[in-house]
């Protein structure tokens, strides 16, 4: 008997070991092969380099993009300023937080070393530690040089950490493609040449009447974080401050006020 194909030949215990079957995997679907080649792009490394605040290494990673769940800003690219070398919870541990945060009063470096101090409202553990081991897998692939933020869609720089500890080349083309951005920074006052080429794109931000009235004076719009407004009749309240609004509060993608050039804002500790 002649075999009808090579599966069906057995050959003979004696000459070779009995071949094994071919299994031969069911060509993909047409649906199975767009789903694969469509493959949902999470987030972008747009820079990794040195600080422009201490010389050490870092990586700025955009996420958001299928839409953030961020209940204040609504629907605004995240971006997120950490070390490269160690996670975000090594780095404050040992200080080195300050490369991305530089002199930000609320770091979280400073809160642990001076008991009672204020703290940083992003919690280390949870997005940052999430995407730095992302980061770490190779999960986010590099900024195409071409890209474009969907339409409609707004850009937060600095999700955690500092906007200026970043070179403006890396932000330019994002800003220029969202529809609007959200920004701010502490580095105005410690940092003047790093933070000249942000004025008027980030928030100074202020802690007292007193460092509203400087960062006016050196020409910034600021973002005040206090109990009390100031008497000085320069700020607008934050449409997102539920201790003066209540429940009928705006989120960012409503406002667009924290640019850098339209307004000075003040909102109560949150």
């Amino acid at each position: 008997m002649i075999a009808d194909s090579i599966t069906d030949f057995v050959p003979c215990p004696d000459i070779a070991p009995p071949l094994k079957k071919t299994i031969i995997a069911p060509p993909l679907t047409n649906s199975q092969i767009k789903k694969k080649a469509t493959k949902k792009v999470t987030g972008y490394v747009i820079y990794e380099g040195p600080s422009l605040l201490d010389g050490s290494p870092i990586v700025v990673i955009m996420t958001g993009l299928g839409g953030s769940k961020n209940r204040k800003t609504g629907e605004v690219a995240q971006t997120w300023i950490m070390r490269s070398d160690m996670t975000p919870i090594e780095a404050f541990k040992i200080g080195a937080d300050s490369t991305v945060c530089g002199n930000c009063p609320y770091r979280w470096s400073l809160y642990v070393k001076n008991s009672g101090a204020p703290r940083c409202y992003v919690n280390l553990g949870q997005a940052p530690l999430s995407i730095y081991k992302a980061y770490k897998r190779g999960s986010y692939p590099a900024l195409p040089l071409d890209y474009t933020l969907p339409p409609g869609m707004g850009l937060r720089l600095g999700s955690y950490g500092d906007p200026v500890a970043v070179p403006m080349k890396a932000w330019k083309s994002l800003i220029d493609s969202a529809s609007f951005h959200l920004a701010y920074t502490h580095q105005w006052k410690e940092f003047p040449v790093q933070s000249a080429p942000y004025k008027g794109l980030c928030m100074a931000s202020v802690g007292n009447a007193l460092e509203a009235l400087q960062a006016v004076k050196l020409g910034w719009k600021f973002f005040r974080v206090e109990s009390a407004p100031a008497p000085i009749g320069l700020e607008l309240n934050c449409p997102s401050d539920k201790a003066t609004h209540g429940e009928h509060i705006r989120q960012c993608e409503a406002c667009k006020l924290c640019n850098g050039s339209k307004a000075s804002i003040w909102i109560t500790p949150h």
